[in-house]
């Protein structure tokens, strides 16, 4: 199931779903869990026309949440592993396991959009954007698009990464809850974002180190390109052609600054420093910073 279309779930309802039987603790009988999450009352006609709650039990099966058995549902292991207060653990899940390259095989040679792909392919596009330059909505996305001789993959010319209004709505749903975009504080014409990735970089850099750790820059900005392969300079980005920078990119610089300025992480460059790394900042000289190690710090759960 392709998960910008409406047949796909969207992350509110699944953390519903996921939310309920991690309360009663123990497997629901199908019907049950229906009546609790989509009971009749809450419908003008008596039945919900969208299959919200359907649609949400596909893909929590599908990303790995959720089991269906004997007429039952269950939580995962994965799933076990949440908690009823921490959406943004559930988040993080959800991004682990929309990125993982089994369901994004291929995703740099065929142009099939199944799964995650399609919405992976359009999230390396959105973010070859600069988070300082620009908020986008639909009229910027589609004009970047249309524009003459406009090659968006340069490994899939033609393709688009969004086809058309519907799926930049939806686009921009799993964009905000995965951390990759927030909403643009400044325009009013139509649902803007910004390419700000801090929340999925944070997240990541904690999943992978505990509080307190000192990590080499070069170190971490491999590991964080590991675990999100849809920035610039990961895997997914390459495969798509995107050109591989010589610093590091606005989206991942912007998201390292953003997140030592919430308390998240450390940034550091010693005097003596062997190595290090250089992010884009327009507030340091030249408009680049030198960056040797992070520490992590407390503030961010994993």
């Amino acid at each position: 199931m392709t998960l910008i279309l409406e047949e796909a779930s969207l992350p509110t309802p699944m953390w519903a779903v996921a939310r309920t039987l991690l309360f009663a603790d123990k497997p629901l009988p199908l019907a049950e869990a229906r009546a609790l999450l989509s009971p009749p009352a809450l419908f003008p006609d008596g039945t919900d026309s969208r299959n919200t709650f359907d649609h949400a039990c596909q893909s929590l099966q599908e990303y790995g949440v959720l089991d269906a058995i004997s007429g039952s549902l269950t939580l995962t292991e994965q799933g076990k592993k949440l908690t009823l207060e921490n959406y943004e653990t559930f988040c993080h899940l959800l991004r682990t396991a929309v990125l993982s390259a089994e369901r994004n095989t291929g995703i740099g040679t065929t142009r099939e959009g199944r799964g995650p792909r399609e919405f992976v392919r359009a999230l390396s596009w959105f973010l070859c954007r600069d988070p300082l330059a620009e908020s986008v909505s639909w009229t910027e996305v589609s004009k970047a698009q249309s524009q003459p001789d406009t090659v968006p993959f340069p490994s899939l010319p033609g393709l688009l990464p969004i086809a058309n209004s519907n799926r930049w709505n939806r686009f921009t749903y799993w964009a905000l809850a995965l951390g990759f975009a927030e909403i643009a504080v400044l325009g009013s014409e139509g649902r803007r974002i910004i390419p700000d990735c801090t929340r999925a970089v944070g997240h990541t850099i904690r999943s992978l180190w505990p509080v307190g750790t000192q990590v080499d820059g070069h170190e971490a900005v491999a590991a964080v390109l590991s675990g999100l392969p849809v920035l610039p300079g990961g895997a997914y980005s390459r495969a798509l052609g995107f050109p591989e920078p010589s610093r590091l990119s606005p989206a991942l610089s912007f998201a390292l600054l953003s997140a030592a300025d919430r308390g998240w992480i450390e940034l550091a460059r010693p005097s003596d420093a062997p190595r290090d790394i250089f992010a884009v900042d327009p507030d340091a000289p030249g408009g680049v910073r030198r960056i040797t190690y992070l520490v992590v710090k407390e503030g961010l759960d994993g």
